[in-house]
């Protein structure tokens, strides 16, 4: 986007009805224009009271990766949140590099996403069925699960 969206103006606890909130944000979030990573993160890490942030993104910074990921490292480390990076339905290799570069610099994760009514319909179902496979009825089971990937799957 030509702007920063923002998932709330302030810090905020990640508790399950927080991360509810933030999946439905996500999913319903769409691709286009600018990527303003830097300003973004700029943004972000400027509230010293965050321990984490969540960059979410569909490519590569408007400006350099190099220029990012330079701008992140000299940041006091004192004053240096873990940054994790999720990546919106881009298969860009070099977007996806500079994500994961980006997150394990700052000791964050790298995650991927699926946007959209999909990636809703996934994202609720993943979160409301906690039945085994075995009990799950066959059209519960008959439901495609794109590939994820991410530093913790």
């Amino acid at each position: 986007a030509s702007q920063i969206t923002k998932f709330k103006d302030s810090t905020v606890d990640p508790d399950y009805d927080t991360c509810l909130a933030a999946a439905e944000f996500i999913g319903n979030m769409m691709a286009g224009g600018n990527t303003c990573t830097l300003e973004a993160l700029t943004e972000a890490l400027s509230d010293t009271s965050a321990k984490s942030t969540y960059l979410v993104t569909d490519g590569k910074p408007d400006t350099s990766c190099r220029a990012v990921l330079k701008h992140v490292s000299s940041l006091e480390l004192e004053k240096q949140q873990k940054i994790h990076t999720i990546s919106l339905n881009t298969s860009d290799e070099e977007a996806i590099s500079f994500l994961k570069t980006l997150s394990k610099q700052t000791k964050g994760r790298y995650h991927a996403c699926v946007t959209g009514f999909e990636g809703n319909i996934i994202t609720h179902q993943l979160l409301s069925n906690n039945l085994p496979a075995s009990l799950q009825s066959e059209e519960d089971k008959s439901l495609k699960i794109p590939a994820y990937s991410g530093d913790d799957l």
